[in-house]
């Protein structure tokens, strides 16, 4: 018994002297300027194919851009009653957002954002 106690000892001390002996140089680090440049790209990717569904000024569900002319898939059920329906897509605003079709048994809708109604002031 005293023998696997002082294995288990001897592990914790060798694992947390590997762990200080892999420290990175700041710009390496996980928040570090190389870290964050590495996932630019793919960050403005997400940025503007994630979408914000809001009944008047109220975060109602959040969807996906699927198409550049203006598709959004998102969920039905928390989209289905609002009297005000918009889109938040990266900062810009869409008015006017219309429901095209549900389908109730996946619980997803498909809605159209026109690109002409557009609030750049909304900012989120």
């Amino acid at each position: 018994m005293r023998a696997e106690i002082s294995l288990f000892a001897a592990c914790l001390l060798w694992a947390g002297h590997a762990a200080a002996q892999q420290s990175l140089e700041s710009e390496y680090r996980l928040a570090g300027n190389q870290t964050v440049m590495a996932f630019e790209e793919q960050r403005q990717v997400l940025q503007t194919s994630s979408a914000v569904m809001l009944n008047g000024r109220k975060e109602i569900g959040y969807g996906i851009v699927i198409s550049n002319d203006g598709y959004v898939l998102t969920k039905a059920s928390e989209v289905i009653t609002a009297a005000d329906l918009s889109v938040t897509v990266d900062r810009t605003n869409y008015t006017g957002a219309r429901i095209l079709v549900v389908d109730q048994t996946w619980d997803v809708a498909l809605v159209k954002i026109n690109h002409q109604q557009r609030d750049n002031n909304h900012g989120c």
